[in-house]
């Protein structure tokens, strides 16, 4: 049996969210800034912002899930801190 993970990669914390399994999608984050943002996908779409201020015990900060994901179609939420202005 094969070795879980990859060795140059160190779990500090883990923070489990709700969805289906493979339904979250991107990850955004900044490396000057302690946050990340997880986008998720089919069924429940939406995202999380996430602190990492504490890496060891990384919160939920804000989360938003679409009120009628029946009325989203597509793949979802992806690139969850690229916002487009209108033109």
């Amino acid at each position: 049996m094969g070795l879980r993970g990859t060795p140059n990669i160190e779990v500090v914390s883990h923070i489990p969210l709700p969805g289906e399994r493979f339904s979250h999608a991107d990850i955004e984050q900044e490396l000057h800034r302690p946050f990340v943002y997880i986008a998720q996908r089919g069924g429940a779409t939406g995202f999380y912002a996430i602190s990492l201020e504490d890496e060891k015990r990384p919160k939920v900060l804000y989360c938003y899930i679409v009120d009628d994901p029946d009325l989203h179609l597509g793949s979802g939420c992806i690139d969850p801190i690229k916002v487009r202005q209108a033109d």
